[in-house]
């Protein structure tokens, strides 16, 4: 391998593992507002899909990120007991529903996101133009997405972590990104 291809595949892998453990890191640490309502890692990415897709079924819920129908109703029988969703009949056919974030979701949303806000302003350098690393993640969630990249963490992991490895971060502060 040329020392180029080499230094790609360093960097490639070397940001993978960063953004799993920044990932890690966001989840334990970005979440911290009693005033939250959390959800688990299936439950957010099943959250992400309706809000992306207002009106969605179960079943293309399903289809489109990979969940056993079973898994799917247990899921949004928690969201739906959290206040998260609704479950809209269909007016012409009684069996069939559509399935809608709440106001509730929404709000939770907002504070999710202020949350986050605030936990990595502690740690990113206020000059640090950020843009071009949402440009890059944002187009690598939409290649994985066109390529039908698996969503769900592998049989046999635990859904709250999906295979994260653990962090090597601390609560303490940690020098600001330049």
């Amino acid at each position: 391998m040329t020392s180029e291809k080499h230094d790609r595949a360093t960097q490639l892998a070397d940001l993978a593992h960063f953004v799993l453990s920044v990932a890690r890191d966001i989840r334990i640490y970005g979440q911290l507002d009693p005033e939250i309502i959390e959800i688990t890692l299936l439950e957010s990415l099943v959250m992400n899909h309706i809000e992306r897709n207002p009106g969605t079924s179960p079943s293309r819920l399903c289809d489109e990120i990979g969940l056993r129908s079973s898994n799917a109703s247990a899921l949004l029988r928690s969201l739906e007991t959290k206040g998260m969703i609704r479950r809209i009949p269909d007016p012409e056919d009684r069996r069939s529903v559509s399935l809608q974030a709440t106001p509730l979701a929404a709000r939770n949303l907002e504070k999710v996101r202020a949350a986050w806000t605030q936990l990595l302003a502690r740690h990113v350098d206020g000059m640090a133009d950020v843009a071009p690393t949402i440009e890059l993640l944002s187009a690598l969630d939409e290649s994985f997405t066109r390529a039908g990249v698996p969503v769900l963490p592998r049989p046999g992991r635990d859904d709250r972590s999906c295979g994260l490895p653990p962090t090597i971060h601390q609560l303490k502060p940690e020098p600001t990104v330049k």
